[in-house]
């Protein structure tokens, strides 16, 4: 049977009953009472809201490839601190039959009683999910009622500034412009369908060598491009629609001749 222990300190220094000897001795000193054999103690110093751990990244993959049978912890907030992150892990390890055990609390993953404490755990972590996903929610509304952009692909012709602005991609913008230019000629050019109108303003664009983000362009590129009421300082997210703040270059009289001819 292969078990694994694991340790996690939120700093170096962190002493009395959660220090790295501490919980180490507590963890071997519980393998030992139960004549279990201990292959390893992976030690994490970092917080408990992470998981982006070397302990706990490696213990996962012992856990998936099937080389652990059983994890010991001193409790289990040493897992991890977000409800929702334990329960995720928990799940994880239910379904590659590994069980969890802590050794303060008493916890044995695989017992009926565990099971039920894991279970409440879980609810505990689905109601965390509720409130993160409402205060997010929350904010979103927010920002979106004060015209400012919150979620969702940065539009063509966009990019964010170090300070996370959305600011204007000036090669990006020139592009748009282009075609905002061209889907306005060519709309008036009746001989031509809506076809082959998309296969000359394709072949323009690459012939000047412009890409989208580094892609060759498609005929959807262009579509979202000229349907996108953003350029015209239009903002539309959930059930919101209003004037945005950040910058236009479309004036609102192109973008409606073109959306006249589609």
């Amino acid at each position: 049977m292969n078990c694994y222990g694991l340790v996690r300190v939120s700093t170096i220094g962190q002493e009395d009953n959660t220090s790295i000897g501490f919980q180490t001795e507590k963890i071997e000193g519980y393998s030992k009472l139960h004549d279990l054999e201990l292959n390893d103690v992976f030690v994490d110093v970092m917080s408990g809201a992470s998981e982006n751990r070397d302990g706990i990244e490696k213990i996962t993959k012992l856990i998936k490839q099937g080389r652990c049978d059983k994890i010991i912890v001193w409790n289990i907030s040493r897992l991890f601190r977000s409800m929702v992150l334990f329960a995720n892990f928990y799940q994880m390890c239910n379904d590659n039959d590994c069980e969890i055990i802590s050794v303060s609390e008493g916890i044995k993953s695989f017992s009926k009683t565990g099971e039920m404490l894991c279970s409440v755990l879980i609810g505990i972590s689905t109601f965390e999910k509720r409130i993160i996903t409402e205060r997010m929610m929350s904010g979103k509304y927010q920002l979106a009622n004060q015209g400012i952009r919150c979620s969702g692909k940065i539009p063509f012709g966009y990019t964010k500034s170090k300070s996370g602005e959305l600011i204007t991609d000036e090669n990006e913008m020139k592009i748009v412009k282009y075609i905002f230019k061209k889907v306005n000629l060519l709309s008036k050019m009746k001989h031509l369908t809506k076809t082959k109108k998309t296969q000359r303003l394709l072949k323009l664009l690459n012939s000047r060598g412009f890409t989208f983000r580094g892609k060759t362009f498609k005929w959807w590129n262009i579509r979202d491009i000229i349907n996108n009421r953003f350029y015209i300082g239009e903002l539309k997210w959930s059930n919101i629609e209003t004037k945005h703040i950040h910058p236009t270059f479309i004036s609102k009289r192109m973008f409606n001749q073109i959306q006249m001819s589609l």
